[in-house]
């Protein structure tokens, strides 16, 4: 009886294992396959190496990072979610996904201590814009969220204590002015540190000072400051009063030492007062988006713990390490990291005679189920590379009728309308198939031999102006002003959302989108490096020579140009 007890028990674990390692392959199959489709998607942003800037460990073995992911330029790299993190313990070997949240999402407050040079230099434009931008960031205050104010000039002053009342705060900001005769810049800067440090809440402590660099103080030296900066847990942001020349490299230069003394600080530089305005609640957005994340440490207390953070973003996977020591006791328990240390397990073991002949038909259906599935993946694979291919074939068949269309009007005469029609309807069923066929090259549609062809023979009557010559014309056929027909002038014609002669009052058209002007008897279309392009006949330019037929659209306008 014992023997046949112990062979049910085998039988029981033999089950288990087969299972999971069944399930294990599957859920590798399906990371792929996720991940496959994640990394097609277009990453306009370069990210830099993620920072841990701290680790709570005050509720082990419940853990808490503290994450900035950021690209080049400073900006956070947003949407990210728990599966695209994954943390290591070297001294276990677990890979744990953990939980994630932004930290505007937490109940975790940020503490902004806002330190200006308010010498005679900021008075005007650069004081204004700086009220501007605090009157911004803290309209987007939580209520955790706290500011104080300091300014400093002969010397360093508290204008506004840390808090969250933004009406006190907005009386402070607007009270701000200028004076003294002298700039204490490092002094200034170790004693909002200081200020900061006092400050036992909220955790996350943010110092943005403002200044030209300059410091004409005999107290403190710059070595003082950036080392009061390094022993700290404060991030410190730097902004620029004015605009970098060769003058003022040397004092601006005092700026962005300052801040990578931070170790995710950053300086901004500015071009012009108004960029001040923008900065500063940019800082603040900037914090807002970083990443918490939770998981379980299954380390023992008392040891030094090497951290491996993962993140996942694109094709690529960026990493970074930090160090932590278990402290001397649990505060929280982690889960059971296996089932056969629970409780079910136990029990399940002591009916393991009943429950092995269900065992047996769920592992069955388990498997066929998987199997079935795995096989209408394949199906539906091999439907799409067969769909791929009939659209390839298809493409290059209407490509061959099109160049042959091309080839044969060469050496015609003349143009009749139904082939300028079939023209057409072959260029647009050409660019639908072009769509389908993704990750397969295709022959391009040559655009300038079409245009060149059309053009030579003879369109529209063409009425001279007044000097005896004809002029470019546009006429708008989709959008709020069709019907509408404007002359290209001797200074061209510039269009934009709201510079230029035709005014597109559209979101996606820039400010001072595209001009059309004529250069050597010929007309061209140039793009102003607009955000959402310039497109002729579909497709997208820089600049590019007009032939009379072109259709031309930016944003939701369509417009043809003409001689006439």
């Amino acid at each position: 009886m014992k023997k046949l007890f112990a062979l049910l028990i085998l039988f029981f674990f033999t089950v288990l294992l087969i299972n999971s390692q069944v399930d294990e392959k599957d859920k590798k199959r399906d990371d792929s396959d996720n991940y496959e489709v994640k990394s097609k998607t277009i990453f306009a942003q370069n990210p830099l190496p993620p920072l841990i800037r701290d680790i709570d460990i005050s509720k082990f073995q419940r853990n808490k990072l503290y994450i900035s992911f950021v690209d080049e330029e400073g900006n956070p790299i947003k949407d990210l979610d728990s599966s695209d993190f994954r943390i290591i313990e070297k001294e276990t070997g677990e890979k744990v996904i953990p939980s994630s949240k932004i930290f505007y999402d937490s109940d975790e407050g940020i503490l902004i201590c806002f330190s200006m040079d308010a010498s005679f230099s900021m008075t005007g434009a650069p004081l204004e814009n700086v009220k501007q931008g605090l009157l911004k960031t803290i309209s987007k205050f939580r209520d955790v969220d706290k500011m104080g104010l300091a300014y400093f000039h002969d010397d360093f002053f508290k204008k506004s204590e840390f808090g969250t009342d933004r009406e006190i705060l907005k009386n402070n900001i607007n009270d701000l002015s200028t004076g003294g005769s002298s700039t204490e810049l490092y002094k200034s800067v170790m004693k909002s540190v200081e200020w900061l440090e006092k400050q036992e809440t909220p955790k996350r402590k943010i110092l943005i000072i403002i200044s030209d660099g300059d410091d004409n103080g005999k107290e403190f030296k710059l070595e003082q400051c950036l080392k009061e900066i390094r022993n700290s847990n404060i991030t410190v942001f730097t902004i620029g009063s004015i605009k970098e020349q060769d003058e003022t490299k040397g004092t601006l230069a005092n700026m962005e030492e300052i801040a990578s003394a931070s170790k995710d600080g950053k300086y901004y530089k500015i071009k012009s007062p108004e960029d001040i305005s923008k900065i500063i609640p940019m800082i603040y957005d900037r914090i807002k988006d970083e990443y918490l994340l939770e998981y379980w440490s299954y380390v023992k207390i008392n040891t030094d713990v090497t951290v491996t953070l993962e993140v996942k973003y694109g094709d690529k996977v960026y990493s970074t390490d930090t160090l932590y020591t278990a402290p001397e006791k649990i505060v929280e328990n982690a889960p059971a990291k296996s089932f056969w240390k629970t409780k079910e397990f136990l029990l399940g073991v002591s009916a393991a005679g009943i429950i092995i002949a269900g065992l047996i038909v769920f592992l069955i259906l388990n498997i066929s189920k998987k199997k079935k599935f795995r096989l209408e993946k394949e199906k539906e694979s091999e439907l799409r590379r067969k769909e791929a291919d009939e659209n390839r074939s298809r493409y290059n068949q209407l490509h061959f009728e099109y160049e042959s269309l091309l080839s044969k009007l060469e050496n015609q005469q003349n143009v009749s309308e139904s082939e300028k029609i079939k023209i057409s309807k072959l260029e647009q069923e050409l660019n639908n198939l072009s769509k389908t066929v993704v990750g397969i090259k295709v022959n391009p549609l040559d655009i300038r031999r079409r245009t060149q062809i059309l053009s030579s023979f003879p369109g529209e009557s063409k009425s001279p102006d007044s000097s005896g010559f004809t002029s470019g014309k546009i006429k708008i056929l989709e959008g709020f002003q069709a019907g509408r027909v404007l002359i290209i002038g001797k200074e061209g014609l510039i269009i934009g959302r709201s510079e230029g002669n035709l005014i597109l009052n559209e979101n996606i058209v820039s400010r001072k989108h595209a001009i059309i002007y004529k250069q050597n008897e010929e007309y061209s279309i140039e793009d102003f490096k607009s955000t959402n392009g310039t497109f002729i006949n579909n497709y997208r330019i820089t600049k590019s020579v007009l032939r009379p037929g072109d259709i031309i659209k930016i944003g939701n306008t369509k417009m043809q140009f003409f001689i006439g």
